[in-house]
């Protein structure tokens, strides 16, 4: 290294990995049937769109309805303590999306209990914790079900 040269200072390093790890990573939902019903499956479509840098640790946490079981997942969850699924997917290159299918058995007295339909509702967020994000509002989403009785639909 010359004279005229100089080692980068902490700070400096630190602010170019943070300025690399920066991407907006956003989540959307869907969900099927619609509307759902009691003592039935319902499946969870989670899609996950980086943006314009890499992200080297996404993570998704989906907080359930309560009145459901989680049944099974496509990427591996992991369900926390309380109740949450935890989704590690790694890394995504720029521009590239992810999905996740997670399935759950809605009980079968949901709608009994509730005294009607009902509704429950499904949140899911990202982050990518490598890094920050430029805009956390599109982080979140939520999704809002419509379950119905079963036996009322056979009468």
């Amino acid at each position: 290294m010359s004279a005229s040269q100089r080692e980068p200072t902490t700070e400096e390093i630190l602010k170019l990995e943070r300025a690399f790890n920066t991407t907006d990573v956003k989540i959307t939902m869907g969900y099927s049937p619609d509307p759902a019903l009691a003592d039935g499956e319902l499946v969870y479509t989670l899609k996950i769109v980086n943006g314009v840098n890499p992200a080297n640790n996404i993570r998704v946490i989906d907080t359930l309805p309560s009145g459901v079981s989680h049944v099974s997942d496509d990427s591996e969850c992991v369900e926390d303590q309380s109740g949450k699924l935890v989704c590690d997917l790694g890394v995504l290159l720029n521009y590239e999306s992810a999905e996740i299918k997670i399935t759950v058995l809605i009980d079968a007295d949901l709608v009994l209990n509730a005294g009607g339909p009902t509704t429950i509702i499904n949140d899911a967020s990202v982050e990518n914790l490598a890094g920050p994000d430029p805009d956390p509002s599109n982080n979140d989403a939520t999704e809002h079900t419509l379950v119905n009785d079963k036996t009322r639909l056979r009468q």
